[in-house]
This record gives C-alpha cells, sequence and structure tokens, in this order.
C-alpha cells in the first residue's frame, strides 16, 4: 500500500508508489473517471470556455479532468502512523490528471488554446483540492512534456498532498529571511534586475521568463508573475491567457536547445497560508527519468524503496562472495 516516508537527515519526502512508466492512458483504453471537463463553445461569434460536470456532457470535451488510474495519494490508502526516526504515514490525499486535447502529442507541439484551456481547468481543480481538510499542499506538474508518462497523452497532475513539500519550505524559509534582512522579495528584486535585460528571455504584460543567475537544473528556464504574491485561483483570464503563451514558447524554444524530455513545475504557496512574502513561479528544466521530476522540482522522491533495496542487497552478497568468498 502506498506510504509516504520522511527523512529527518536529507528533509526529502518519499512516497511508495509501484508504477511502471508509461503509465496507460485511460482515456485512450476507455477507463478514465472523469471528474469534469472544460469545452469550448460559440455563441454570438465569440467563444468561451464552458465546465461541464454531468456523465452525458462529459463525452464532448477539450480538455478533461479525472481521476488518476494509478493515484500517488488517494482517500483509500490504509496503513500506520509512525514517528521517530522512521516517520511514515498512509499516502492519503487526491491525485488528478488534466488531460489536454484527445490527441498524443508533446506539450510543445500544442496551441495556445490548447494550453490556456488547460490552466483554466487546472486553476478549477485548485480550487476544489484546496476545500480539502486533508489537503496542505497542492502539486501542478507535467511529470514528462515529451510523452514518457501516459503513453504520450499531453496532462498536468494536480496532485493534494497532505505535507508541504522540502523545496517548497526551503524556499518560504528563504523568503522569510529576504523580508527580515532586506524588507524585500527576491523574485521581485529579479524582476527589477531583469528589465536591464542580462538574463531576459520575454517579457510580457504579466507575466516574465528569464535564466537564472545561478541555475539549479539542466536548461532550467523561470516563470513568474510580474504581480507580487497572486494565487494561481485568483489569476484572471488576460494573466491564464498570457501565461499559455509564455509557457509554450518556452517549452518550444527548451526542446530545440535540448530535444530531450523535460518537465513543468509550479511553486506555490500552500493554498490554506495566508501570508504574502512568498512569489510564486515555474520551472521548466531537462529531465532524463519521469521520476526526476518530483524529486529535483519539489524534493519528493517517488518509487518503490524496498523493491530497489532488495536489488542492492542482492548485488552486494554477490559482491561479497566475488571478493572475499562470503
Amino acid at each position: 500500500m502506498p506510504q509516504i516516508r520522511y527523512d529527518y537527515i536529507t528533509g526529502v519526502s518519499h512516497i511508495q508508489w509501484d508504477v511502471t512508466f508509461p503509465i496507460k492512458c485511460p482515456v485512450c483504453n476507455g477507463k478514465a473517471n472523469p471528474v469534469f471537463s472544460i469545452s469550448r463553445e460559440t455563441a454570438s461569434k465569440a467563444s468561451f470556455l464552458k465546465i461541464k460536470k454531468e456523465k452525458e456532457e462529459i463525452e464532448d470535451w477539450d480538455v478533461l479532468v479525472a481521476e488518476h488510474p494509478q493515484p500517488l495519494v488517494d482517500d483509500k490508502y490504509t496503513g500506520e502512523w509512525n514517528e521517530w526516526p522512521y516517520k511514515s504515514e498512509p499516502a492519503k490525499g487526491k491525485h488528478y490528471v488534466v488531460f489536454i486535447g484527445k490527441d498524443h502529442v508533446p506539450f510543445h507541439e500544442l496551441s495556445k488554446d490548447k494550453v490556456y484551456e488547460a490552466l483554466y481547468a487546472i486553476q478549477e481543480t485548485y480550487k476544489k483540492l484546496s476545500d480539502l481538510n486533508r489537503v496542505i499542499y497542492i502539486s501542478i506538474m507535467m511529470l514528462s512534456a515529451d510523452g514518457a508518462d501516459m503513453e504520450g497523452h499531453p496532462h498536468f497532475d494536480v496532485i493534494g498532498l497532505p505535507f508541504v513539500p522540502k523545496v517548497i519550505n526551503e524556499e518560504m524559509n528563504r523568503f522569510v529571511k529576504s523580508l527580515e534582512d532586506k524588507d524585500t522579495c527576491p523574485i521581485c528584486e529579479v524582476i527589477k534586475a531583469e528589465e536591464l535585460g542580462s538574463k531576459l528571455i520575454y517579457r510580457n504584460e504579466n507575466w516574465i521568463a528569464y535564466y537564472p543567475w545561478s541555475p539549479s537544473r539542466r536548461n532550467e528556464i523561470r516563470i513568474t508573475s510580474l504581480t507580487h504574491y497572486k494565487p494561481i485561483s485568483k489569476l484572471t483570464q488576460k494573466e491564464l491567457q498570457d501565461l499559455a503563451f509564455l509557457l509554450l514558447t518556452s517549452a518550444k524554444a527548451l526542446h530545440e536547445v535540448s530535444g530531450t524530455d523535460y518537465t513543468i513545475v509550479f511553486h506555490l504557496l500552500p493554498p490554506k497560508r495566508s501570508v504574502t512574502y512568498y512569489h510564486n513561479y515555474i520551472q521548466l528544466f531537462n529531465i532524463k527519468d519521469v521520476t526526476e521530476s518530483m524529486l529535483n522540482g519539489l524534493g519528493i522522491y517517488i518509487g518503490n524503496s524496498d523493491t530497489e533495496f532488495k536489488k542492492i542487497q542482492n548485488a552486494y552478497r554477490s559482491v561479497l562472495k566475488s571478493m572475499v568468498g562470503l
């Protein structure tokens, strides 16, 4: 049964998730469990997005929000709570998938409209998860933008977690320290610096994309709002459209540079925190394996560590036998 394990030494959280990638696409094999969908409607020569919740309406969609077929966290998971030194708990929470369109294409080959529709669906999913008492943090990410998950069906994973990930905790602490020491937000200062264009990639009315002065990941691009802390649930239509353009163009550029898989990770304040010292941002960076998205993006390791241990143990015994005859 999936379990969350906490490491007191590194701060990394580990979720026992015995999954083999790519996970089969539930939409294409007819096994999706829909929650709601988004469709683009036309009236009086103008188009608008409509949320559909009734099952008979959901079939005709542009973006589909469904329950994950093999959720990382779920209400149904049971188990024991343990403390020092091996802290763990059942992997309770909620895991949704935002499927973008019906075609299997990499993220960078989508249209701007499709990305905007996905962001609108993410916003609605975020609001839904924010109302759950057990959800402490909402992770929004694309584990694989080039098709290594869900058999290449483009999608975002929106996950309601019962803890705040290591990376977010550390960032919040650094933001508080910056506020105390310099009475300012570090991202706001970066935005001011990038007005000179030293690491600027692109800027529009609401967002800025830049290459970080000291990157933490390979081919990293950061996108942040020009407005200091604003919850994703309160972004306007124009802000979502501008973000869709920056996400898509940044993804295209990243893929052109690397030609390899990449991830998209949102760094957000926990939904129930009322502080305004944090400045949300988004990372894009290259990955070699799907599990790198959560580990390098949020400090969460996913995988079956018990199986990994047994392989290492058996290998070590083989090494001992060959070297010292044990």
